[in-house]
């Protein structure tokens, strides 16, 4: 089996960007890595949740890498100026829940780890990256706030 990193296999490279998360990300991903593609997806955890109909398809491809940013529901929206001006972000834009995406990923076969802290997320891209017969899912647990705010100045840096 070729190295999920080998540069033969991103000789030619396709994204997708999606619009916000629940409009078919995963099921794209999972299309695009059936058609013999190593494919990366990342997604926030209500997206993965809401387009999970997609691990259905057996067998999946174990090219499919998915990285899911679990911020506690809809922490996208804490980047856009909008949500926060209107006085309703935390009541009508996110979605708080203690949904535990393990089991949904157990019931599909999906390789899952889930870390909590930057040295947890360097060791678990080591394996992330190796080949494997199933997909792996790895979630990436943050904090809505501090997510926001991270992504808020890694977009003043690039965007100087």
């Amino acid at each position: 089996m070729a190295s999920f990193l080998s540069p033969t296999m991103w000789r030619n490279p396709w994204s997708n960007r999606g619009v916000a998360g629940i409009d078919g990300c995963t099921s794209t991903a999972v299309g695009s890595s059936l058609a013999g593609r190593p494919t990366t997806l990342i997604t926030g955890e209500l997206g993965f949740l809401y387009d999970a109909n997609a691990f259905h398809v057996q067998p999946l491809p174990g090219a499919l890498r998915i990285a899911v940013i679990h911020n506690g529901g809809g922490g996208i929206f804490r980047w856009l100026d909008g949500p926060s001006k209107t006085g309703l972000l935390e009541s009508h834009f996110e979605w708080k829940h203690t949904t535990e995406l393990g089991p949904l990923c157990a019931l599909h076969g999906l390789q899952h780890e889930r870390v909590c802290d930057e040295a947890g997320l360097e060791k678990a891209l080591i394996d992330w990256w190796s080949p494997s017969q199933a997909p792996k899912v790895l979630e990436i647990v943050t904090p809505g706030p501090e997510s926001a705010a991270t992504y808020a100045r890694y977009m003043k840096a690039v965007c100087i």
